[in-house]
């Protein structure tokens, strides 16, 4: 026999093949179901990702009603000017309206409070009021450690507020604030 042939028979030859079959079915199976998810999303125009369900949610939560608050800016945008939209609707979303571009930011729900009655983890459920509050027009700096944004905000009334953010995702990882 050619001893090429008989190579291929040889346990370890046979358990690398089964290893790379293996690799192969793993890597490439779930790959072409999320391709056809996202082909099926597309035909169907349906939202693919987190801000595209938001945006759908609120459109449709919102549709035909009025904002209770109006602003309009003009951003300088190097050698012109953008108008930027601003509607808060009656729970706290608020719909950005900017170019080309519109986008729904809905307000942050903060976790149900339940009285637990006698539980122990009832305690679990309290907030710090204390915390200094910064009030009026403030200066910022940013700088990074890492891959987080730091974020530093001076308010007119001396309250030092430090946010620490995630840039990928936008959400604020660490909020402190102190007066100063």
């Amino acid at each position: 026999m050619n001893k090429g042939i008989e190579s291929n028979f040889t346990p370890w030859a046979q358990a690398k093949n089964w290893v790379v079959g293996l690799t192969a079915v793993l890597i490439v199976l779930p790959s072409m179901i999320n391709a056809g998810n996202d082909v099926y999303k597309a035909v169907y125009h349906e939202a693919r990702t987190d801000v595209e369900q938001t945006n759908l949610a609120l459109f449709a939560k919102y549709f035909g009603k009025k904002p209770i608050s109006l602003k309009s800016l003009e951003v300088k945008n190097g050698p012109g000017t953008i108008d930027v939209k601003f509607e808060i609707y009656e729970e706290g979303d608020v719909y950005v309206e900017y170019g080309n571009v519109t986008q729904w930011f809905p307000l942050p729900r903060s976790a149900p409070h339940t009285d637990a009655g006698l539980s122990l983890l009832s305690s679990a459920y309290a907030t710090d009021d204390s915390a200094p509050r910064g009030t009026g027009n403030y200066t910022q700096s940013d700088s990074r450690e890492g891959d987080i944004l730091v974020r530093v905000r001076v308010y007119e009334n001396g309250v030092i507020e430090t946010l620490r953010i995630d840039p990928r995702t936008g959400q604020i990882l660490d909020r402190k604030a102190v007066q100063r």
